[in-house]
């Protein structure tokens, strides 16, 4: 398709090195103070486009899963924060 002169389509050529996943997470998450560079990337390259649609798409659709989730989470570390803390080995 990429090579196919008569194709019509859209054509979205990569621009840098793509996402991580830390990065999506944080974007997903609202967690960049400033999302600008993730936004051009996401405009011209569509396989991080997909991933970050797929995992709002993911969270909407599994919302109470993932609710379920990050608070099991956040009471682990909670109770490992309750813990002492062992000393290491010198």
């Amino acid at each position: 398709m990429l090579n196919n002169p008569n194709y019509k389509g859209i054509m979205i050529n990569k621009i840098g090195k793509c996402l991580s996943d830390i990065q999506v997470a944080e974007f997903v998450d609202g967690c960049l103070s400033d999302n600008s560079s993730i936004i051009e990337h996401l405009n011209t390259c569509a396989d991080c486009f997909e991933q970050v649609t797929d995992v709002m798409n993911f969270i909407e659709e599994y919302a109470d899963e993932c609710t379920e989730l990050n608070d099991s989470y956040n009471n682990m570390i909670t109770e490992d924060s309750d813990r002492p803390q062992m000393k290491g080995i010198n």
